[in-house]
C-alpha cells in the first residue's frame, strides 16, 4: 500500500513536471510571438516616422523655394524696396563689425578709422530709414540683424595683429560688395530720391574702401 502510494506520488510529480515543461514551452512560444509582433510594429512605426520626416523635408524645401521665388519676384517687381532692404541689412552688419573694431582692435589707426566709418554708416542708416518710411516699406529691425563674420573673426583669430588684419580684410570685402550692389542698383531703381541716395552714398563707400586698403598695407603682419 505504501509502495502504491509512492508510485502514485511519483506519477503525479512526473505529470506535474510534464505540464510545467509544456507550459514553459508555450510561454516561450508566446514570448517569441509577442517579440516578433512588437518588432514588426516598431519597424512599421519607424517607417512611418521616416516617411513623415521625408514629407516634412519636402515641404520645407518647397517653402524655401517659394520664398526664394518671391524674393526674386519682389526685386523684379519693385527693385526700390528690394534694394533698401538689402542695403539696410548690409549696413547694420557692417556697423556691428565697426563697433567690434572700436572695442577689440589693438591698432590706433584701426580704432580711429572705425569711429569715422561708424558715423558715416549711421548717417546711411538714417537715410535708408527715412526713405523706407516715406514709401511705407517694412525694414528689418537693426537689433535683430546678426553678423556671422565678426563671430568667425572672434573665434578664429587672437586679439592683436592677427585679429586686426582679419577685421580689415573683412571690411575690404564688405565695401567692395557694397559698391557693386549700389552701382548695379543705380540703374535699376525707379525712384529719383533713391537714385540720389545711391549717388550720394557711393563716394563715401569708395572712401571707406580706400581707407581700409591703406590700413591693410600699414598693419603689422
Amino acid at each position: 500500500m505504501l509502495m502504491r502510494s509512492n508510485i502514485m506520488k511519483s506519477m503525479l510529480l512526473l505529470l506535474g513536471s510534464t505540464l510545467t515543461f509544456a507550459a514553459c514551452n508555450n510561454s516561450g512560444n508566446n514570448t517569441n510571438n509577442t517579440s516578433d509582433s512588437v518588432k514588426a510594429k516598431l519597424q512599421e512605426a519607424g517607417q512611418k516616422v521616416e516617411n513623415a520626416a521625408n514629407t516634412v523635408g519636402e515641404k520645407i524645401k518647397t517653402a524655401a523655394d517659394t520664398i526664394a521665388d518671391k524674393a526674386r519676384n519682389a526685386f523684379n517687381n519693385n527693385p526700390d524696396s528690394a534694394f533698401v532692404v538689402k542695403a539696410t541689412v548690409s549696413n547694420e552688419k557692417e556697423l556691428k563689425i565697426l563697433e567690434a573694431g572700436v572695442e577689440k582692435g589693438t591698432n590706433k589707426a584701426l580704432k580711429s578709422d572705425a569711429k569715422k566709418m561708424i558715423a558715416d554708416h549711421k548717417k546711411l542708416r538714417a537715410a535708408l530709414k527715412s526713405f523706407g518710411a516715406s514709401k511705407n516699406y517694412t525694414l528689418p529691425n537693426e537689433n535683430e540683424i546678426e553678423n556671422g563674420d565678426i563671430t568667425t573673426i572672434n573665434n578664429n583669430h587672437q586679439l592683436g595683429n592677427d585679429w586686426d588684419n582679419a577685421w580689415t580684410n573683412q571690411l575690404i570685402t564688405d565695401h567692395k560688395n557694397d559698391i557693386d550692389d549700389f552701382e548695379k542698383a543705380h540703374d535699376k531703381v525707379k525712384g529719383p530720391a533713391l537714385s540720389k541716395l545711391i549717388t550720394n552714398t557711393l563716394p563715401t563707400l569708395h572712401m571707406h574702401l580706400d581707407m581700409m586698403n591703406k590700413l591693410q598695407s600699414d598693419l603689422p603682419k
